[in-house]
Parts: C-alpha cells; structure tokens; sequence
C-alpha cells in the first residue's frame, strides 16, 4: 500500500474497533478472541496499511508502538464462531459468579 492517507484512513478505523472491542472485553470477549466481522477491512488490508504506517512513523517511537500494539491485536479477530466458541466459557463462569453474589 503505497497511498499513505488510505493506510491512515484504513488505521484509524481499526483503531476505533480496537478502543470499542477494548471496552467490551469484560462483557464480550473475555477471552480476548473477536468476531471477525468486527474489523472495518479485511484483515490483510489492516496488515498492510499497519506495515505502511510503520515505515513512516519509524523515528516516532510512540506512534511506532502503538502501531505495533494495533498490529499484535490483529490476529485476536478470529471466525466470528470460533470466537463465540472461545468466549462461551468465560462468559458463563462470569455468569454464575455474578449470580451467587
């Protein structure tokens, strides 16, 4: 990807989903696995435009870091059932933890 403002574009929507799923890991996704229909391109796009931000950004260490945060969380997007597969359990320990309160 050669077009920097896309990669940003393409960054910057992943990085919503990333602070919104962030939110919900407790709720959702305890067990750190996402529903791939979450991501706002596919993930190769999301790859590619993170491995071309990296190259600009490399002498800003704080935004180069955070790209690579953005680019470790990637892999978590999985098939949205194996997702749910993944989750279930820790949402229903959760569940009978809250209900013998």
């Amino acid at each position: 990807m050669k077009n920097l403002g896309k990669a940003e574009a393409i960054i910057r929507a992943y990085g919503k989903t990333v602070e919104l799923t962030s939110l919900d890991i407790m709720t959702k996704y305890p067990a750190l696995a996402f529903p791939l229909s979450l991501l706002p391109f596919p993930k190769e796009e999301i790859q590619e435009a993170l491995n071309t931000a990296m190259v600009y950004y490399v002498n800003d260490e704080k935004m180069l870091k955070s790209l690579k945060e953005c680019a470790d969380m990637l892999p978590l997007f999985i098939d949205g059932e194996e997702a749910k597969k993944r989750n279930e359990p820790f949402l229903e320990h959760i569940r009978k933890r809250e209900e013998n309160k």
